[in-house]
């Protein structure tokens, strides 16, 4: 049984996932994203965009400033002084994610969404498309690690 604070930052991130899920089902039939729907998206087609892609950066970050940390220390891993590198690693051991790549790339699109690109509407199709195909994967690694610290 995990303490009240884990399972805090556990509820939180059930949320970001929930709604980041539900963005991705209401894109389904808009996917993929091309400049024509970027230059002339409804509002509330952008509302939606905007949950994707906060939801996908919140859930990312979340996973790594504390999730893992709170994976590992279920695992009895020892987390003090590690780098991040050292803890994707310790997650691959686990089987808890396929790759360091895919942590990598995973940050990459976080870091890209939080820039905005109204005057290049190909760029932004570009990386809406990548959070779109992505995250699925997010929320699978997510799932894991909430699955194990849970138990």
């Amino acid at each position: 049984m995990i303490d009240a604070k884990s399972e805090a930052i556990l509820r939180i991130a059930d949320t970001h996932v929930k709604n980041l899920q539900a963005a991705f089902d209401d894109l389904q039939n808009k996917f993929p994203f091309t400049e024509q729907f970027i230059v002339n998206m409804e509002k509330t087609e952008l509302r939606i965009l905007e949950t994707m892609t906060s939801r996908f950066a919140k859930l990312q970050d979340l996973m790594g400033t504390k999730i893992i940390d709170l994976f590992l220390l279920h695992e009895s891993q020892p987390i003090e002084g590690l780098s991040m590198l050292d803890k994707i690693h310790k997650l691959e051991k686990h089987n808890m994610l396929d790759s360091e790549d895919t942590w990598i790339e995973l940050r990459n699109v976080r870091n890209h969404i939080s820039h905005e690109y109204p005057d290049n509407p190909e760029l932004a199709s570009k990386q809406l498309n990548h959070v779109y195909s992505l995250a699925p994967t997010l929320i699978a690694v997510y799932e894991k690690l909430a699955k194990v610290i849970r138990s």
